[in-house]
């Protein structure tokens, strides 16, 4: 790239369209990304270098947590930000994470999504390994605040496949599990794609204790649409 440079220090890449207005969103962009790594990691949903995080400030520019980082360390200095085509807007020297085509799909097909998470989460995850889905009424907070979350088709991480089979499913779903792989979350913003993922992992561990305690209780169909109707209502 002609803005690398090539004397063994990291290569720089800004290619930024400067305005002081953007320049607050990806200043709070850059600390959320960090703030939030730092809390995935901490509460073992993102272990190792797995894992990660992306937010549309602006149309064409989305900032993603690096390759190869973990992410309960990172440090605004190692995020990178991509246009919606996945091409390199802004580095220090980092690469993007290599599941970059998937957020960017889900962006493209989802313009009211803010914010992506992809983690490791361990029931989650351990569900999605054993081909299951979490798609059930069971808890009314997520039945309210998520719906159903599907499991998705396996396809090899970091391919643009796998970003096809994520993005047409979450077209219409707030979360998903990756068959083989882990959990995905979208929101507004990265604070309520992190609630998501919470959400989900809490889902997950309470239905696989409930399965070992040798029953789940289903909610009715007449007891979904009464929760749906407060939220339509905005009850809750």
């Amino acid at each position: 790239m002609s803005e690398a440079v090539s004397s063994g220090r990291k290569a720089t890449v800004n290619r930024l369209v400067a305005d002081p207005e953007r320049e607050l969103l990806r200043a709070r962009a850059r600390q959320e990304l960090v703030e939030f790594g730092r809390r995935a990691y901490r509460a073992g949903l993102i272990p190792g270098l797995s894992g990660n995080l992306s937010i549309r400030v602006a149309p064409g520019e989305i900032w993603v947590t690096p390759s190869g980082v973990n992410k309960g360390f990172l440090a605004e200095s190692d995020l990178i930000a991509v246009d919606e085509e996945g091409n390199l807007l802004y580095s220090t020297g980092h690469r993007p994470t290599s599941e970059t085509p998937m957020h960017t799909a889900i962006y493209r097909v989802r313009p009211d999504v803010g914010a992506v998470c992809h983690t490791h989460a361990p029931y989650a995850t351990a569900f999605a390994v054993a081909g299951l889905d979490l798609s059930e009424p069971i808890l009314p907070e997520v039945i309210i605040g998520i719906g159903p979350i599907p499991l998705i088709p396996y396809a090899t991480p970091t391919t643009q496949e796998v970003a096809r089979v994520v993005s047409e499913v979450m077209k219409s779903h707030q979360a998903g599990l990756l068959a083989n792989h882990g959990v995905i979350t979208v929101g507004r913003t990265l604070a309520e794609a992190y609630a998501r993922m919470e959400s989900v992992e809490s889902l997950a561990r309470i239905v696989a204790i409930s399965r070992a305690l040798g029953r789940v209780n289903v909610l009715s169909p007449t007891e979904v649409e009464r929760l749906l109707a407060l939220v339509n209502g905005h009850g809750m």
